[in-house]
């Protein structure tokens, strides 16, 4: 669904990405993990057109994403960057119907199709019973899960989370990479997360992408990818890995040498 070639990216003409080939599957939960400062949310930018490449291109669908229009690419990738604005007053309701601003005609108003799927999209992140609340009234998870039904309500085929887990404690974390599993499964939604945990990484995910110092070290399936040796060169930590029954993955443990 998205592919890049040869990608870099960079602030000011200083290059913080460099030669990045990525490929989207379509259906798919694509995760990137890599430590903090290695390029992840640039990537993210290159990808949705909120940085413009330096070198190298973005495919959608095998066109240009530079080609497109906004509201073409608005009407295929949602996008839930780290830091979100909206204002503290506006309701969940109010929140999720701006999900649905690139399919408006030329009067900008909601018809009854709008107004479906802004129910749907409540109904599928269990936001029903909170629809009339303020945004700041709502929990970590809840304001999470409400900024996931805004995008849900775009009715695209692939969403893009930066960090979608952060600020929130275990519970939710696990609340809110559950829910888009369950969108994934359910509703065939293909996603393209960053995530820092990287046994959620390995749970959740069908791909994995490595990056280090602005550059992807490897890719693949989860078990394929995330091995002692990529760990060390990546984290500098050595890791034990163990079967995780109850998930059908493994399970790691990460732990840093002793200095002798």
């Amino acid at each position: 669904m998205i592919k890049t070639q040869g990608l870099s990216l960079g602030y000011h003409h200083t290059k913080v990405v460099q030669n990045v080939d990525l490929h989207i599957e379509k259906g798919k939960i694509t995760t990137i993990v890599g430590p903090n400062g290695c390029g992840k949310s640039t990537v993210l930018k290159g990808i949705s057109r909120l940085l413009d490449p330096i070198e190298g291109n973005v495919f959608l669908e095998d066109q240009r994403i530079g080609e497109l229009t906004s509201k073409r690419i608005a009407k295929k990738i949602a996008i839930l960057p780290q830091i979100r604005r909206a204002p503290e007053d506006i309701r969940v309701r109010d929140l999720i119907a701006l999900g649905r601003y690139p399919h408006l005609n030329w009067r900008g108003k909601l018809n009854q199709k709008d107004q479906e799927i802004i129910e749907w999209a409540l109904d599928k992140t269990a936001m029903t019973n909170y629809a009339d609340r303020r945004i700041d009234q709502l929990s970590g998870g809840e304001a999470q899960r409400a900024w996931i039904a805004m995008a849900l309500a775009q009715k695209t085929e692939l969403m893009i989370l930066d960090e979608p887990t952060t600020f929130l404690d275990l519970s939710h974390q696990l609340e809110v990479l559950e829910l888009l599993s369950e969108l994934n499964q359910n509703e065939g939604l293909s996603i393209l997360m960053v995530l820092h945990d990287l046994n959620q990484a390995i749970r959740f995910s069908d791909q994995i992408y490595v990056m280090n110092k602005g550059r992807v070290i490897c890719g693949g399936k989860p078990d394929q990818v995330l091995n002692e040796s990529i760990l060390q060169q990546t984290f500098s930590v050595n890791a034990d890995f163990y079967p995780d029954q109850r998930h059908h993955c493994q399970h790691m443990i990460a732990y840093k040498s002793h200095m002798g």
